[in-house]
């Protein structure tokens, strides 16, 4: 009998969007040419990353530094939380070095065929496009898992340098679990996610706001 794997993966959005999800249960693809691990519906592994995209998000579209209050960010979103389940060999797990090498082989047999196409040629990021292509060509992958580091250090600060953070390489960085389902016969049971995160808010918010401070700061608090 084949082994069957059961994740919890969390999902963060506007209220009204998730209004909608819980009804339908069905969440959107996303779709752009260049996402992460290619077109799907996108999850992380754990509800802490959850919030940090809903506080980063939101700051993304208000085009501001200072983080959302806790009470304007549950006053207007939500995490969803819903049990991804299929077969374990239906998983492209990308943090298994023996997969991910037998990726980067397909890479580069996929490359050959892909290189003069346009679209191809214009990414910025690739990844996506060669995940998509293995999957509808050769392998009927349903679920991709990659883990990713991401930047929260602002990239100008970083270049000139922090007094306190300079020379690290923990604190510019946090790793965050990308599930993407590719196909949504895997999502099942999706929920709110109801428990309060006043706590967790706190530290992820502080974290955002130690690190991302500007460089005159660090100077004025630290010349005695």
């Amino acid at each position: 009998m084949d082994e069957e794997k059961l994740i919890t993966g969390y999902h963060g959005t506007t209220n009204e969007a998730a209004m909608e999800i819980l009804d339908n249960q069905d969440i959107k693809d996303s779709i752009k040419a260049d996402e992460w691990l290619g077109k799907g519906k996108y999850f992380y592994d754990r509800y802490t990353n959850a919030i940090e995209y809903i506080i980063r998000k939101y700051n993304e579209n208000k085009d501001i530094c200072k983080a959302i209050s806790y009470k304007n960010l549950v006053n207007n979103y939500s995490i969803l939380m819903a049990d991804l389940k299929c077969r374990k060999e239906d998983i492209l797990d990308l943090d298994e070095i023996i997969t991910l090498s037998d990726f980067v082989w397909a890479w580069e047999k996929i490359y050959k065929i892909v290189k003069d196409n346009q679209e191809f040629k214009m990414l910025t990021f690739r990844d996506g496009y060669m995940i998509d292509y293995m999957i509808n060509e050769v392998m009927n992958y349903k679920i991709v898992i990659k883990t990713f580091d991401r930047l929260i250090k602002n990239k100008e600060n970083r270049k000139i340098g922090n007094m306190v953070f300079d020379k690290t390489r923990i604190v510019y960085e946090i790793k965050q679990k990308y599930i993407c389902v590719k196909d949504e016969n895997c999502i099942k049971n999706i929920e709110r996610f109801e428990d309060d995160f006043r706590k967790e808010y706190d530290s992820i918010s502080g974290l955002n706001k130690i690190v991302n401070r500007r460089l005159n700061y660090e100077i004025w608090r630290w010349k005695f």
